[in-house]
Order: structure tokens, then sequence, then C-alpha cells
């Protein structure tokens, strides 16, 4: 007998909302690179459908170099252009300059050991166990104070609301809801996450 693999109702619209679901969003992320580029994907999807977003989401990654913070923060004027004239990417050239200038940003920061992972994660995970869909707010007081700081540290396109979809997709908060068959996987995840978080800062301290 086949056992029907239980999603988030917003899941099941086609393949890359399934996989999408299954497979990224949620899952605990530590890696100050992983989450640069969830946040710049994050502020492409300002104001989109998250549908468009994912078909886009494949020629992005390679006109951004995998969203690695070291390469974008290099892209100057010329590569802004050439951005702006791909009908594959996103042609928002607000949203363009906003990931590059967060990228050099991040590179910045990083100099002086601040970490993308250390702010999102300075709270803890939690597992607000939502039951409905309806239940979810656009916003929390967590992403509220997680808005303020990355928007004193200079961050741009870094809205209430998209904070908290950023630390729902980085799986900081459990977003799935609880009938859902990736929320105890999530809520597994996340306490792996916590330790390896907790060894990554004993070794930074010893270093």
């Amino acid at each position: 007998m086949i056992i029907k693999r239980q999603r988030c109702p917003w899941a099941e619209q086609d393949q890359n909302t399934r996989y999408y679901h299954d497979v990224v969003w949620g899952t605990p992320i530590i890696q100050d690179d992983e989450i640069f580029k969830r946040l710049a994907l994050q502020a492409f999807q300002s104001g989109l459908n998250q549908r468009l977003l994912l078909r886009k989401e494949q020629a992005l990654n390679q006109a951004f170099k995998a969203f690695a913070s070291d390469q974008v923060a290099l892209f100057g004027e010329q590569k802004v252009t050439e951005l702006l004239t791909d009908a594959t990417l996103i042609r928002n050239r607000q949203k363009v300059l906003a990931v590059i200038e967060n990228a050099r940003l991040l590179v910045q920061l990083q100099k002086r050991q601040i970490y993308l992972t250390n702010i999102i994660w300075t709270e803890g995970s939690s597992d607000p166990q939502f039951n409905d869909q309806q239940a979810i707010p656009a916003f929390t007081n967590q992403s509220v104070k997680l808005a303020a700081e990355l928007r004193q540290l200079g961050f741009r396109f870094m809205g209430p609301t998209n904070c908290y979809a950023l630390l729902v997709t980085c799986g900081v908060i459990n977003g799935h809801l609880t009938t859902c068959s990736r929320h105890e996987e999530v809520a597994a995840q996340q306490k792996l996450a916590a330790k390896r978080l907790l060894v990554a800062e004993k070794k930074r301290m010893i270093d």
C-alpha cells in the first residue's frame, strides 16, 4: 500500500513547489552563504508569487554565482546592466542592487567576525505548532527584532515579513503544519543544527 506524503497545502501546486517544500523549505541552515542565498531570493520574491521565483531560481543561481557573497560583492555596473537585460531573471534594478550591496556588506561584516548565521539563530529555534495555514502570521516579534537588527547593520529589503519568511525557510522557525510529514523532520533537524552551532561557537572561542 502506498502512503501519500502529507504536505502543507500550498506545496501541492506543482512539482516545483512539492520539491521545494520537501527538500528546501524549513531545512535548518547554519552556513552564511546559504543563508545569504535565502536572503537574496527573499528580496527577489518580495511582492511576487513564489511559483514565479521557483521557476526563475535556477537562472538566478547561475547568474549570481550560486550567491557566493564574495563573488556577488564584485559585481559592477556593467554586470548590473547585463543582469537587467536577461529575460530569464527577475529584472528589477532595486532588487538587483540590493542583493549586490547586501553581499558587499556581508563580506565586510565577516571580516569583523559578524556572521548571518549567529544573527538569525541568536534566540535559537522555535516550533510554534501551527495546524491551520490561516493561523500562520505574516510576521512575529522575533522577525520584527531581526528586521530592525539587519536594517541597522545596513541590509536592504529586510522588513518584518521578509524576515519572518527568512527565519522559516532557514529552519529557525518550524513553519510546517503539525499535520505535515516535514514537521517532525524539521524539528529533529533543528536539534541537530543547535548542537552543530554550539560546537562551532566553542571552536571559534578556542581559535
